[in-house]
């Protein structure tokens, strides 16, 4: 009596991408402009890019003590605007993989995306080919 092998699909394997400054970068900042930024809700910040962080501007302060420690322009979050972010990101990555889980921000003010790579990690020789394809990509398309 001949046994017939029973395939198994290969195991997936997860990747978690967190995307703390996504309220920066639905408003058109990546995080590294020359002055002072902050993103504030209900009067309290809740993203810093790096410049307004250096000047001591820190998730969680009141708008006033943000604006006079770093001098930071102070805007208005735009959950519409991360989750649409989100979205698009969401179909970029389709390229690498179907099997893709989107966090919208909800209670906190970042959002998240996770992703099956196993598939992906054999086409582009592991993490370090997808990640740099994924940057070239986003390269041409910036």
């Amino acid at each position: 009596m001949s046994r017939i092998s029973e395939h198994k699909p290969p195991p997936k394997l997860w990747l978690a991408v967190r995307l703390p400054l996504l309220p920066l970068h639905a408003l058109g900042f990546l995080g590294d402009e020359a002055e002072p930024c902050v993103i504030i809700e209900t009067q309290k910040v809740i993203c810093v890019n790096d410049h307004a962080y250096a000047e001591g501007a820190r998730v969680g302060m009141d708008m006033t003590t943000a604006t006079l420690m770093s001098g930071a322009e102070c805007l208005l979050r735009e959950v519409k605007c991360e989750v649409q972010t989100l979205k698009e990101l969401s179909q970029r990555l389709y390229e690498f993989t179907p099997y893709i889980e989107t966090y919208y921000p909800t209670q906190i003010a970042q959002g998240a995306v996770l992703l099956e790579i196993a598939s992906s990690l054999r086409l582009f020789n592991g993490l370090a080919g997808l990640y740099r394809h994924q940057i070239q990509e986003n390269a041409k398309n910036h």
